[in-house]
């Protein structure tokens, strides 16, 4: 698995990973995003320190997912998304364990959030090597 940094060019294959429906059901921002607002948070990510996005690469350079880093104080924040086409295969793991990888040379902690009804990512985070917070509730408005 290689993580190649994304461009501006990887904006429509970008796009149609966040809308297809089963990613769009793990977004906590449930809402269809047009293609005008995608290219800004394109050119947002791709221009804020400490936010890497990747497109993750398999065979012959065959794009599969996308995958982020978002430095957040001491903390690492990773995120991936599998294209629809290659789930099912154990390339979430394999993303994660390459994220980590990259989390890990930045010297902050690694972490992820996940819905509690994700088993996919959860089962993904858990084969990666990464535990959950015990004591950990989050909150939101």
């Amino acid at each position: 698995m290689k993580l190649v940094p994304a461009t501006m060019k990887d904006s429509d294959f970008l796009l149609t990973i966040r809308r297809d429906p089963v990613v769009k059901k793990w977004f906590l921002d449930q809402r269809k995003i047009s293609k005008a607002e995608h290219k800004e948070w394109m050119q947002r990510a791709l221009s804020t320190p400490g936010y890497q996005v990747f497109i993750l690469m398999i065979r012959h350079e065959q794009p599969c997912g996308r995958g982020s880093l978002i430095i957040k104080g001491k903390f690492v924040e990773i995120a991936l998304a599998v294209h629809k086409d290659y789930r099912g295969y154990g390339l979430g793991t394999i993303a994660i364990k390459a994220l980590l990888r990259k989390a890990k040379a930045t010297g902050k902690i690694p972490w992820a959030k996940v819905k509690r009804d994700n088993r996919a990512s959860i089962n993904a985070f858990l084969s990666a090597g990464m535990r959950p917070f015990p004591d950990l509730i989050e909150f939101r408005t």
